[in-house]
């Protein structure tokens, strides 16, 4: 009896066929052989497109995206510039200068140390420093060299020289007037640019 059974049982395998033999059944259909196209219901109902477009429900959508993107871009700008302002305090920190802790003993203390923007200053105010000094120095030595006036007498270590020719003296001292005013301007002008 197995042998009529199985028989059986093989054929139905063998019935199915191929899909282009036998039209697809399908549950709800009126029966067996509709085609799919009169039995399959519309799996999204067909509504006119301005109805999708106007419902409260799309609105709210729409409306929370733009919400959410606006929300993003004030974010996004908002990390930008605290990276730019980021940025340009560790600038300004090397520009102008910074605390920095220095352990004395067993404390710790903070102590400034300045960017170059100050080392720059600080060198230059000890160049001009040394430029005033200077000028000052040669000012006292040219201080000691004033020619005498006319009317008074000539210091001892001068007199030989001027006694030798009258009218020389008078030109080398006519010239040593000028020559001295001249560096005493000079330096004065030197001075004044510096205080600036």
């Amino acid at each position: 009896q197995q042998g009529p059974a199985n028989e059986s049982s093989n054929q139905s395998l063998y019935n199915v066929g191929s899909l282009s033999d036998k039209e697809l059944e399908f549950p709800g259909g009126s029966g067996p052989g509709t085609s799919p196209g009169r039995s399959v219901p519309p799996l999204v109902p067909s509504f006119p497109q301005h109805s999708l477009s106007n419902t409260p429900a799309t609105n709210n959508k729409n409306s929370d995206l733009e919400k959410k993107e606006g929300r993003i871009d004030d974010l996004l700008q908002s990390k930008q510039e605290k990276m730019a302002s980021l940025d340009k305090s560790m600038q300004d920190r090397l520009r102008l200068g910074h605390f920095t802790t220095v352990r004395h003993g067993a404390s710790f203390t903070e102590q400034w140390t300045d960017g170059y923007a100050f080392q720059n200053l600080i060198k230059q105010q000890e160049r001009i420093n040394s430029q005033r000094e200077d000028i000052e120095r040669q000012r006292k030595l040219l201080a000691k060299k004033k020619p005498t006036t006319m009317g008074s007498a000539p210091p001892p270590s001068l007199e030989p020289v001027k006694c030798k020719s009258k009218a020389n003296g008078t030109e080398n001292e006519m010239m040593m007037h000028a020559e001295y005013h001249e560096q005493e301007e000079i330096f004065k002008l030197r001075l004044g640019h510096l205080k600036k």
